[in-house]
């Protein structure tokens, strides 16, 4: 009998040198100059795929692509920043063809490091969208939606970007921080969660995501139809599957919304179309599901407030504490309807600092609270209010300050902040001089925007009365207080005691200990936020310092930015402080502007809108307008006129600002806006 063998499949040449040198031929490959004939002409991914068709997970070819792929990624992001304008344009194509490939092949240890290391890529990432068809941001994004099963196998938390995707689809849009665009990438997310043994498919999460598009949003019903029915198609289900799901995401969310605005608003446009699509009835009974799948009763919640307020002993709280918000968690994790867990646990935060048994474990577990709120919702201003105070309230001053110049860097809009913060501050003698500064700068700033400029002046007026010699121009600050609200009982009683010779309180020392310094970190306070609120403090400093102290500041954030020049905001910051010249196609929108204001004509800002996403062009609107550019001050007009997005801080704050302006806006404070998302996308 003739035997019978079989050949083996010819492997490309490339292969052996894929082995040989990883790096260097991925990099060749992305760039397109690796020797792969007859593939020259494919693209990266089609060339890749085929090269590597047919090899098993063992082969060495495939362990030296993933290899190569990694490092040639971080090669990409170390040479971003100090690139020149051509390398940097030749380096931002080569990164997305190569994030296409990873997208489609997904070398596994390539993807699980991008996964883990969220934040470190992505403030890489952030650096290089250019425009809608080079958005680095957008395709790494889209990477981890499609490869989240590789990270739930190395054992991350397989459900932990579900809050990611949700406020991405919220913010897809003009009315957003992203471009509409981003919606794809964050249904594939919600669609593409893995799978326990608790969850059957990703329907809820992912009607949930398409609900916070359209309140936000607001899309023409045929635009929001489309959408709808693409989605549906991605789900193969009786049509009576939808009509009792969609009924129930739609009333969690009217609920939310309610609550939200006080009953000002009940609904959103888009309910009405979807009911009608899948033959719900507004106000209908809803099938009721198991307990399992059921939010806590608010009973729970009520009684459990209620023990906090009469001052029940902690110890006996925290175990039915812990139980509450694990089953909320649960919930929140299974279906997308993030809205009980994120105001039961700012509500039971603030109450809990209230109390006076063991503040120390009270503050530890407020701050606990803050932090899983903000992964559900990272804008939550309660929860960043509830973290910042619970920081103070251990004794973790310095924490709590860093914490506040990252509330000011993320809502530069809401002058509240600044207030605030400067309050902190003044609770140090040895940071009185930065908080009068603070709150000088908030003065300029407040326009018609009465409630915040009293609350400053007289904090100033507070803050200088503490001198004697100062009591004089304390008394003036709180006169100009009492012209803008001539009934505040504050200022009036302030002045009476000024008057008679009186001075302020100092501050009173201390008596808790500091916190813990490991490295250059703070162990109470997350690394990254860390150095993003050092940067923020350290770029007020600069502009705050007098001619003599100016070089000072600068040598500051200098050796920050040697520790961090690879972050979006450390570019923004390096060009803010006077460090580097801007330049007007930084792929950074903020630093681009600083480069483009310094033209100064209205054209040139009219020509850069034009790469800006969401309410990125609201913002150039606003310094346009400010400054009499009256194109821009009929696109805030209409703007204005439409309904806000009011669950939005970072809409009905620019809608504040629009309210209260009544001088040019300064070209730094519009930067600062400009700036305001970077590096805030919390992945866990």
């Amino acid at each position: 009998m003739d035997a019978v063998t079989a050949e083996a499949p010819l492997r490309h040449p490339w292969l052996d040198r894929l082995i040989a040198a990883p790096a260097a031929e991925v990099r060749a490959l992305a760039e397109g100059t690796a020797n792969i004939h007859p593939y020259r002409r494919a693209e990266p991914s089609d060339a890749a795929a085929a090269l590597l068709f047919g090899l098993g997970a063992d082969d060495p070819a495939i362990k030296a692509f993933d290899q190569g792929t990694l490092e040639t990624l971080a090669q990409f992001r170390a040479a971003t920043g100090r690139s020149d304008r051509d390398e940097f344009s030749r380096i931002a194509l080569a990164a997305l063809e190569l994030m296409t490939v990873v997208q489609r092949l997904a070398p596994r240890e390539t993807v699980i490091d991008l996964h883990r290391r969220f934040l470190y890529w992505n403030a890489w990432a952030e650096t290089l969208v250019l425009d809608r068809g080079l958005d680095l941001r957008r395709e790494y994004w889209r990477a981890l939606a499609l490869t989240q099963d590789f990270a739930a196998e190395a054992s991350l938390a397989p459900r932990r970007l579900l809050p990611f995707w949700l406020d991405i689809c919220g913010e897809a849009g003009r009315r957003g921080r992203y471009d509409e665009s981003y919606l794809t990438v964050g249904l594939l997310g919600l669609r593409s969660l893995p799978l326990g043994e608790e969850e059957a498919a990703n329907e809820e999460a992912a009607l949930h995501g398409l609900a916070r598009w359209a309140d936000a949003q607001r899309p023409t019903r045929k635009r929001f139809l489309r959408e709808w029915h693409v989605l549906e198609g991605a789900f193969p289900r009786n049509p009576t599957f939808w009509t009792n799901l969609v009924a129930r995401v739609v009333s969690s969310v009217e609920e939310e919304i309610a609550r939200q605005t006080n009953n000002a608003r009940k609904t959103f446009d888009a309910a009405e179309w979807w009911r009608d699509d899948v033959d719900a009835v507004q106000g209908a009974h809803i099938e009721p599901r198991s307990d399992e799948l059921d939010p806590p009763p608010r009973a729970l919640r009520e009684a459990l407030l209620a023990d906090i307020s009469a001052d029940r002993p902690f110890n006996t709280l925290e175990s039915r504490l812990n139980t509450l918000m694990q089953r909320h968690e649960r919930y929140a994790t299974r279906t997308g309807d993030t809205f009980y867990l994120v105001r039961t646990a700012c509500n039971i935060g603030m109450q809990l600092l209230r109390g006076d048994d063991l503040p120390e474990r009270r503050a530890a577990k407020a701050r606990d609270l803050a932090q899983l709120a903000l992964r559900f919702e990272g804008s939550n201003v309660y929860a960043w209010a509830l973290w910042r105070d619970a920081l103070a309230a251990e004794g973790h001053l310095e924490a709590a300050e860093l914490l506040g110049w990252e509330t000011v860097r993320r809502f530069p809009e809401n002058l509240q902040w600044r207030n605030q913060l400067a309050l902190l501050l003044a609770r140090k003698s040895e940071k009185s001089q930065e908080a009068e500064g603070l709150l000088r700068e908030t003065i300029g700033l407040c326009g018609n925007d009465k409630k915040n400029n009293v609350v400053a002046h007289t904090q100033l007026a507070n803050l200088v009365g503490r001198e004697t010699g100062r009591l004089k121009e304390a008394i003036t600050l709180l006169e100009e207080a009492l012209k803008i609200e001539p009934t505040d009982e504050v200022a009036q009683s302030m002045k009476l005691r000024f008057q008679i010779g009186q001075t302020s309180s100092s501050p009173q020392h201390v008596t808790r200990a500091a916190p813990t310094v490991v490295g250059n970190g703070l162990t109470n306070l997350p690394a990254t936020l860390a150095a993003s609120g050092r940067m923020r403090r350290a770029l007020f400093l600069v502009r705050t310092a007098t001619p003599e102290t100016r070089e000072v500041a600068q040598r500051e954030v200098k050796a920050i930015l040697g520790e961090e020049e690879s972050l979006a905001y450390a570019r923004y910051l390096a060009a803010a402080a006077g460090i580097v010249e801007p330049a007007s196609d930084d792929g950074v929108s903020a630093v681009a502007y600083l480069a483009v204001a310094k033209e100064g004509s209205a054209e040139a800002l009219r020509r850069f809108d034009t790469r800006l996403q969401g309410l990125e062009s609201i913002v150039i609107g606003l310094g346009g307008a400010s400054r009499g550019d009256e194109v821009a001050a009929t696109s805030i007009k209409t703007w204005m006129a439409e309904p806000a997005n009011d669950l939005s801080p970072r809409d009905l704050g620019l809608r504040a600002v629009a309210a209260r302006v009544v001088a040019p806006l300064p070209p730094d404070f519009v930067g600062d806006m400009l700036a305001a998302s970077l590096g805030t996308a919390m992945a866990a």
